[in-house]
């Protein structure tokens, strides 16, 4: 990959190319803040301050670049500060009609909410998000996102928000669990972060899977992953992924303790 930059540098890195020149910038200046560089994508920012004025609206040749600099703002705990930004450049690529712009800048404003702990306001602007992106099929503008989107989605999912097309983005995202077959149940659980569902009864049942009810079942006996697994006629690792999945929705990161959940919201 470094041998493909710098092949792309010495094509647009000229007079003629200035506009190429600053894209290419701007995306190596977010995959180094997707793989959490935030140092190297600040010294971008400060390479491009004279260029950059939050209180502008920039043009389209510069709307890239200047939504790279909204994602560092967020990554840095300065939501707050592009906020009003982002909101007119949203209105701004609607009066366009440009929906992948306005699907990219409601994401990023979802992820500034949340960040600012306004949850319920994050999740309404997730939602006319998926309302557009649903039906042209995006996926890659918020599984890019990373795990402050893939949290928000578990949330949104977990208020019955497009559950089809939630599960299918979810579903897209990187696996966070490695060698689950070699990892014990406990150790495995407790290494995924928990993220927080509805805890009511029936949205409960809503969200596990009849899968994950046989299971959730089977573990009531005390039966361990690789008793279930032999008993469904599945792989221990298939198991392991599904009761990840139930002490997330449970909000547990043990068996007893999901056991002793699941009989107090009359699971079992």
């Amino acid at each position: 990959m470094p041998e493909l930059r710098d092949l792309a540098k010495r094509i647009v890195y000229n007079p003629q190319n200035a506009l190429l020149s600053r894209l290419l910038d701007a995306w190596q200046a977010r995959l180094s803040l997707a793989h959490g560089d935030i140092k190297a994508t600040q010294r971008w920012a400060d390479c491009h301050k004279i260029e950059f004025n939050i209180h502008n609206l920039p043009d389209l040749g510069q709307e890239f670049s200047y939504l790279t600099l909204a994602r560092l703002y967020i990554a840095l705990g300065k939501a707050e500060e592009i906020f009003d930004l982002l909101e007119k450049m949203r209105r701004k690529a609607e009066s366009e009609e440009r929906i992948g712009s306005v699907i990219e800048i409601l994401a990023l404003q979802s992820i500034a909410l949340k960040n600012q702990g306004k949850i319920d306001q994050a999740v309404t602007v997730l939602e006319k998000a998926l309302s557009l992106a649903e039906p042209e099929g995006y996926v890659r503008i918020f599984v890019d996102e990373g795990e402050h989107m893939k949290e928000l989605l578990c949330i949104a999912a977990s208020r019955g928000i497009a559950p089809v097309y939630i599960g299918k983005l979810l579903g897209s995202f990187p696996s966070s669990v490695h060698d689950l077959e070699d990892q014990p149940l406990e150790t495995t659980a407790e290494a995924v972060t928990t993220v927080p569902y509805a805890t009511h009864p029936s949205k409960l049942v809503d969200n596990l899977s009849a899968r994950e009810l046989e299971i959730l079942r089977l573990m009531a006996t005390g039966a361990t992953s690789k008793e279930i697994a032999e008993e469904l006629i599945v792989s221990t690792a298939t198991v392991k992924k599904h009761i990840i999945h139930i002490y997330r929705k449970l909000d547990v990161h043990k068996q007893t303790m999901a056991v002793s959940k699941a009989q107090e919201l009359g699971l079992l």
